[in-house]
């Protein structure tokens, strides 16, 4: 059942108004089951980056990547079907490495209603086919598919879809997959952008019952609201409409893309912003419940020009070198994904964002930061336990030397997030 505070701030979500996340934050948030710490990468097709990205993915936290399986490639002579090898390996590779693949079952094939979205009656039944033959290929080792990605924009070549089009090709593709894999986890959204009234449509159309969970692409860098949380604030508006729909029931909600651009022009972020924006992004995430995971767009420079956005989201540049983005989900993964309890701590500070992770035994983590992206604020921090201290620095997260070894500490927190180990950890004051 939902808190009246819950329920409050729904409403003030729902009028449009500026509202404060801590009323979020102040519950507490029971772990979940499992959290998705996953990257979008373009691996499938492109073999001799495969083992190379995998053990920097790996070493960087993540337990799942994203890539797809192209119907034009499963279906390159009409009727006859075949998964490339290179999809095999790296479904295969990824597993080796413990990292789940999520795949993406989509875009058009040259032989259906000319490579365009498939409308038709036959292109509906083929692409049915096609994605129930990838998941019969791969029952047993992925367990998690999205059908389509951004319908309500133009990828893959294709004319922006509406939602009405997407609900009547969930309900052609939804049955066909899940009568062969029924315990797998079928994703469906993937909409290009904070949509709410496209959500909306999608599910008013009929598509609830032809989905398990709902995947989004929340991108803000280019809002004026760019921040963690103004998306954080818009995951709860999404969780909203869905709830329209379901009688207040949630509905698993995915972020199969997110990330802030390091590009110079408009709308890109400099590393150490996109970095901490990262790592707020992360930790904010496990105050929802309802969000079962987060794909960070995406592993690797697409390209070296540094005021194109679309060359400029990795983790990495080209070379695989790491960004301070590698470094920050490094140093937050562990805690987003271990953590079984997540708190927000009281502050006497409006500004300061506090939350505590709660780790095996007494095990804890703070992480703390200010949310006017301005000026900084002293933060006094006791344990039982000496206390290890990490902010972002050129490279990404770093030990801070700050009185290393003592149970009290007085930090100075900024917009970058404090991370704070230690034992039974306690908030004293903040100013």
């Amino acid at each position: 059942m939902r808190s009246r505070r819950w329920d409050e701030l729904r409403g003030a979500t729902r009028a449009g108004t500026t509202i404060c996340l801590c009323l979020l934050f102040a519950a507490i948030a029971q772990a979940q089951s499992s959290f998705n710490i996953g990257i979008s990468v373009h691996l499938a097709n492109n073999p001799a980056m495969l083992q190379r990205q995998l053990s920097l993915i790996s070493q960087v936290g993540s337990n799942s990547i994203r890539d797809d399986v192209f119907w034009s490639h499963v279906e390159r002579q009409k009727g006859q079907l075949a998964v490339p090898t290179g999809i095999d390996d790296l479904v295969d590779q990824a597993l080796k490495a413990n990292v789940q693949p999520l795949l993406i079952l989509d875009y058009g094939n040259g032989f259906y209603d000319s490579g365009d979205k498939p409308a038709s009656p036959k292109a509906l039944s083929a692409f049915a086919r096609y994605a129930a033959f990838v998941v019969l290929h791969f029952k047993g080792r992925v367990h998690m598919y999205e059908m389509w990605n951004e319908w309500n924009d133009t990828a893959g070549n294709t004319h922006r879809g509406t939602p009405q089009e997407y609900a009547r090709f969930l309900k052609a593709l939804y049955p066909a997959v899940k009568a062969i894999d029924p315990s797998a986890v079928f994703l469906a959204g993937a909409i290009a952008g904070l949509k709410l009234d496209w959500l909306s449509a999608m599910l008013s159309a009929g598509a609830l019952g032809s989905f398990d969970a709902v995947s989004i692409h929340p991108y803000n860098f280019s809002e004026s609201a760019r921040t963690s949380d103004a998306w954080a604030q818009g995951m709860l508006e999404a969780e909203g409409v869905i709830h329209r729909y379901t009688g207040g029931r949630d509905i698993p909600l995915y972020i199969t893309e997110m990330g802030w651009p390091t590009s110079s022009g408009p709308g890109g972020s400099s590393p150490k912003e996109a970095a901490a924006d990262l790592a707020q992004m992360f930790l904010l995430a496990r105050t929802m419940t309802f969000i079962k995971g987060i794909w960070w767009y995406d592993f690797c420079d697409d390209g070296w020009d540094g005021s194109n956005k679309e060359d400029n989201f990795g983790l990495v540049d080209p070379n695989l070198k790491p960004k301070p983005a590698f470094a920050a989900l490094e140093a937050v993964a562990p805690i987003v994904r271990d953590a079984r309890v997540v708190e927000n701590l009281p502050s006497d500070n409006p500004s300061l964002r506090a939350l505590r992770f709660r780790l095996n035994g007494n095990n804890q983590v703070l992480a703390l930061w200010n949310v006017n992206q301005a000026g900084m604020i002293r933060v006094d921090v006791m344990g039982s336990a000496p206390l290890q201290i990490r902010r972002i620095g050129p490279d990404g997260y770093n030990a801070a030397a700050l009185g290393a070894g003592a149970k009290e500490q007085t930090i100075d927190v900024s917009n970058i997030p404090m991370l704070v180990t230690g034992a039974n950890l306690v908030l004293k004051s903040a100013n």
